[in-house]
Formats: C-alpha cells, structure tokens, sequence
C-alpha cells in the first residue's frame, strides 16, 4: 500500500520529480486534480521552494511551469508573507 505522505527523502524527491504543471494548471481545481501534495514537506522544510522551481525549470519551459510556479509564490506570500505583517505588527488583530 502507498503512504499518503512517505518520509524518506527519495519518495519526497520522487514526488517532485512527478510533478506536472500543464496538468496542474488545467486539473488543480478539480476533485482528482494533478496536485503535488508537497505543502506538508514544504512547510515543514523537507524540500524548498527553490528546488522545486531549479527541478521543474529542468524539465519544463517557464511558460508551462508559470501556473505552478504562481501558485508556490502565493502559497509563499500567505504562509510567510502575511506570518512577518502580523508579527511586526503592521495589521491589528481586528479588535
């Protein structure tokens, strides 16, 4: 049976290496979308970004990588954009 989220680092890197980001740009938003179920390996620093980015730019052209790549930015601004304004203060917390 496969898991769902495997820990050894070559299924990690086997799960990037799957990656297809015309599928993902047409699929995502579906039920059975061509998602890379990286967000758990990313947010906790198993793989970064700019690996993600080297490997796809490796296989694929900017234009076809541009809807997964859009979508790792904004994943990044919310995470850790957003994580430094409200710590520093720059937005109250609506009270």
């Amino acid at each position: 049976m496969m898991e769902i989220f495997p820990t050894q680092r070559e299924a990690i890197l086997e799960r990037v290496n799957a990656i297809d980001p015309i599928k993902y740009g047409t699929t995502r938003n579906y039920i059975q979308g061509a998602v890379s179920k990286l967000s758990p390996y990313i947010s906790r620093g198993a793989v970064s970004l700019p690996y993600i980015k080297e490997n796809l730019l490796s296989r694929f052209s900017a234009y076809q990588s541009k809807p997964f790549l859009q979508q790792m930015a904004w994943r990044e601004y919310t995470t850790n954009g957003l994580a430094r304004i409200f710590s520093a203060g720059l937005v109250g917390d609506g009270g």
